[in-house]
């Protein structure tokens, strides 16, 4: 097998450009619209769902790790007593979570 076109210190991917005009969510290595007919032929085309899988994780980075509203209250129930838990209920639903792992 042998590659052309690639000689020591370039880069294949340098040229790359993510298009979103009216060829949305398509890749060419040279800038024009993929599909079209180009020296390499390349592309990729990205789907709707793609896309919104790419801003669902987007959003998720964003979010803060620590919810401190929530963080705040329950020490402050902590600290005056008020919390309690209930370990009957913790206990069935630590089995119930196992039982659904295993069958």
């Amino acid at each position: 097998m042998s590659i052309r076109g690639i000689g020591p210190g370039e880069n294949p991917y340098e040229n790359l450009r993510i298009r979103d005009d009216a060829d949305a969510g398509k890749v060419d290595g040279r800038g024009s619209a993929a599909g079209k007919s180009t020296p390499s032929g390349d592309g990729v085309s990205v789907s709707g769902d793609a896309k919104l899988l790419a801003a669902g994780f987007e959003a998720a980075r964003k979010a803060p790790d620590v919810r401190e509203d929530k963080v705040a209250r329950l020490k402050e129930q902590v600290a005056s007593g008020q919390y309690q838990t209930d370990s009957r209920a913790i206990a069935e639903r630590m089995l119930r979570e196992d039982a659904e792992d295993l069958g």
